[in-house]
């Protein structure tokens, strides 16, 4: 080995380490470049007898400095800050428009809910005060449109985030697919990079794609694995879907989600036959990580707050109009609706023709009566009501007609007659529990009844004939005769056979009259209980109140909730529209327009609020539908239901708290659970599936029906223009524990939410923090490892620039001594 090889060895070292060194300094600033260095090994030697002497010096391999366990550390770190940073804006932003001071987040906004809630209800309160007041009456009008707009901006808001979560995941699934592109290709370059060099890394190339895999982290969390034979990285979803492999992408997709056409979902491919792929939907907790993962999970939030805002507004609404239900309004009728929930109560079956049908429910009440012998109904058209009588398990009647069940307790009332029943008003188009009011004349009519004593017995005889008496002796030698809730007793003593009197009450006392015949010996008769009462009723819709139009071809028939063919105003079972399109029955108007096609039916809820249709799953066999009717505000979730029919029944999944519940449909066909009534049209196929989003949308579609200040039923029933007793028990629904089974009031249901949108934010704003401290760290660490020092790279520098001095060196004296021999060889 000659000077001149080893000085070319050293030349060639120092001149690849000045190389690698300067690359280093000129790419110090690069983000994902990790330092390089050039790795040296003595050449070899060679044998001599002498020994060994060296051959020089050679560069084996440019190594990067990567420490693949802490780079992995920090892209996932990198991945979840992103999430939680992405979560964290959108959450933040809810938290600022829930606040109960003023709201600086939309210029719209002047109150937030809390305060507009606060003054709704310190309104009433003024208005209950001093009922005759106009001005007053006047305000609650303006308070209530006030709170209505309120709930409603906050819900748009809500709507707007949910609209921009679409946008976004459109626009990251295109990022998030050019990313893949990018890695597949460098995989490519890289296989071919290595087979080029040797097997040497072409660490350049492994830093873009290491950057590149970095940025698709903090698009989406992700995992990664290493071909050990060929270098190239393969890349799924944390959840194990494949996104790349080998040089096959399986990209993913932003489209409508099969189970909610409101929402944008992913879906991934998975590989198919003859190199097809097949999509499959991911759900959104199936999503973590990166900026997607933090969209993902605000979305779950979101729908939670909104489910949860719009349990709020369903419990303002039933819980005030039932209320207001219950007294008379200035005109000393009985109270309308304050809120309306929706525009729409008929929902469509899978029909096949153009006709729409509307609904407008005619001012009216129910006429109950009794007569002393029998019951009546009429409805608020006061046309006779076909009924049907039972007895309930407790031995009281039970009045069945038109989809409602009224139970008659505490028996029936003696002094009724057909001239002078008991009668009662019932007002079933509400969103509660129908109301009934008794007239104030009720158990009030006068009755006369003859006692008898013959025989060594009692006998009474009421205006109808004999009368059932329970005669009992009592220990101090009296007797007392009870009958018709009446209680007489005869003083102690010898009656003479044959003697009688006469009992008459006036509703408000009661005399008793002996008969002159009788023996002057006779003990007195005195009355203990001289009233009767009449029994007190309560009613019950049955299912979910719905009624049932289908067209025939010729004509509607129509069915009431109870499965019952209701019949037109002449008796018959079909209805023909007027010539306004009008077909009227149970004091509705239903409109009819354009063109029905046989065998198309329509669902109506009477009770002037929207229903709420499920959502059908793209995959479903059959067009059947279900829809919802909010029947008890007290037993209502804020949550969302996955219904699956079975066969015969059907599970329904809470989504809240994952709890599976098999239905199956009551005699009418409804599905009850959660304070909802659920209809079925249409025949279901085994495994189909709707989703049910029951409060969703409930705050955007609240509305005020209050318009003029004399519809406010401040009195109670028995009403004047002072009167404010109905007023004052609405009032107190702001702190009345109505709702979540008796553990709410609507100020507790909007605090509790307001507080669990403020304790997420501040978790979020917690865990952002911990977690960006983590990062830092972790950057630390690998560029501790990885990272250019210049002050370092300047040292390597002077370290070559030496080396390569020296070699030049070297070839200096080796040429001198060339020369010097020639030189000799010459003399």
């Amino acid at each position: 080995m000659s000077l001149y090889s080893l000085s070319l060895s050293g030349l060639n070292t120092a001149q690849t380490g000045l190389e690698v060194t300067s690359h280093n300094i000129n790419n110090s600033a690069t983000q994902g470049y990790d330092r390089q260095v050039a790795v040296q090994q003595t050449a070899g030697a060679r044998p001599t007898g002498s020994g060994y002497i060296g051959m020089g010096v050679e560069v084996t391999t440019i190594q990067r400095q990567y420490d693949s366990f802490l780079s992995g550390q920090l892209m996932n770190s990198q991945s979840v800050a992103s999430q939680y940073n992405t979560q964290y804006t959108q959450l933040s932003q809810i938290d600022s428009l829930l606040a109960t001071n003023t709201t600086s987040t939309s210029a719209t906004l002047t109150s937030g809910i809390q305060p507009a809630l606060t003054n709704f209800f310190s309104s009433l309160n003024a208005a209950a005060s001093n009922p005759s007041n106009a001005a007053n009456r006047q305000d609650m009008v303006g308070k209530t449109s006030s709170l209505v707009a309120q709930i409603n901006l906050v819900n748009q808001q809500m709507q707007n985030q949910r609209q921009g979560i679409n946008t976004q995941l459109g626009t990251m699934v295109t990022q998030i697919n050019s990313n893949l592109d990018t890695i597949n290709q460098l995989n490519q370059q890289i296989a071919t990079a290595y087979g080029q060099a040797g097997g040497q890394p072409p660490n350049d190339l492994l830093d873009e794609r290491d950057q590149a895999i970095s940025d698709l982290g903090q698009l989406i969390g992700i995992q990664t694995y290493t071909q050990s034979n060929t270098s190239t990285i393969s890349i799924s979803l944390a959840g194990g879907q494949p996104l790349l492999s080998g040089t096959t992408e399986y990209k993913l997709t932003a489209a409508t989600s099969s189970s909610d056409p409101s929402a944008t979902a992913l879906y991934y491919s998975i590989p198919g036959s003859n190199g097809s792929q097949t999509q499959i939907e991911l759900q959104d907790s199936q999503v973590t990580g990166g900026s997607v993962g933090g969209l993902m999970a605000f979305r779950q939030q979101l729908n939670t707050i909104q489910d949860q805002l719009g349990q709020f507004a369903v419990g303002l609404a039933m819980t005030m109009n039932g209320q207001q239900e219950q007294g008379l309004d200035l005109n000393g009728k009985p109270g309308s609706n304050i809120f309306s929930l929706g525009s729409s109560n008929i929902v469509a079956g899978a029909n096949s023709g153009s006709a729409s049908l509307s609904m407008t429910a005619q001012s009216g009440q129910y006429t109950i009566s009794y007569d002393g012998s029998a019951y009546s109904v009429k409805d608020p058209s006061g046309n006779a009501v076909t009924m049907t009588t039972s007895v309930n398990g407790s031995g009281q009647t039970v009045l069945n007609f038109n989809g409602f069940s009224v139970t008659v307790a505490g028996g029936d009332d003696p002094r009724a007659t057909a001239a002078n029943p008991d009668t009662w008003t019932m007002q079933p188009f509400g969103m509660t529990t129908p109301t009934i009011t008794a007239a104030a004349t009720n158990g009030q009519q006068n009755i006369s009844y003859n006692i008898a004593y013959s025989g060594g017995a009692w006998n009474v005889t009421g205006p109808s004939g004999a009368v059932t008496a329970t005669t009992t002796v009592n220990g101090d030698g009296t007797t007392t005769l009870a009958f018709d809730g009446f209680k007489v007793t005869a003083g102690a003593g010898a009656v003479t056979s044959g003697d009688s009197w006469t009992f008459q009450s006036s509703g408000t006392g009661s005399s008793i009259t002996p008969a002159a015949t009788n023996a002057a010996t006779d003990p007195s008769l005195t009355a203990s209980s001289t009233t009767a009462s009449a029994p007190t009723l309560s009613a019950n819709a049955i299912g979910n109140g719905d009624y049932k139009v289908t067209y025939n071809g010729t004509a509607y028939t129509v069915t009431d909730p109870s499965g019952n063919a209701v019949p037109n105003a002449s008796g018959g079972s079909t209805f023909t529209p007027d010539a306004q399109g009008n077909i009227t029955f149970h004091g509705m108007v239903v409109n009819v327009s354009g063109n029905a096609a046989s065998g198309d039916s329509w669902q109506i809820d009477p009770d002037g609020m929207a229903q709420v249709p499920a959502i059908s799953n793209t995959h479903n066999t059959s067009t059947a539908a279900l829809s919802a009717s909010y029947v008890d505000p007290n037993q209502l979730q804020s949550s969302d239901y996955s219904i699956v029919y079975e066969g015969s029944s059907y599970q329904v999944t809470r989504q809240s708290d994952g709890k599976v519940t098999d239905i199956t449909p009551n005699a009418q066909g409804y599905l009850n659970f959660d304070g909802l009534s659920v209809s079925v049209t249409g025949t279901p196929a085994a495994g189909d599936k709707w989703e049910l989003q029951p409060t969703r949308y409930a705050a955007g579609q609240l509305t005020s029906t209050l318009t003029n200040p004399s519809q406010l039923a401040l009195a109670d029933a028995a009403g004047g223009t002072a009167n404010g007793n109905n007023g004052l028990a609405m009032a107190k629904l702001q702190t009345s524990l109505v709702l979540g089974n008796g553990t709410l009031s609507l100020n507790g249901l909007y605090a509790q939410l307001v507080n669990n949108v403020g304790v997420q934010t501040q978790q979020l704003s917690s865990s952002l923090t911990a977690q960006n401290a983590l990062v830092t760290q972790q950057t630390s660490a690998v560029t501790a490892v990885s990272g250019v020092n210049l002050n370092e790279e300047y040292v390597n520098l002077t370290q070559y620039q030496q080396q390569y001095q020296a070699s030049a060196k070297i070839l200096d004296v080796a040429s001198s001594i060339f020369d010097a021999i020639l030189g000799v060889s010459n003399g």
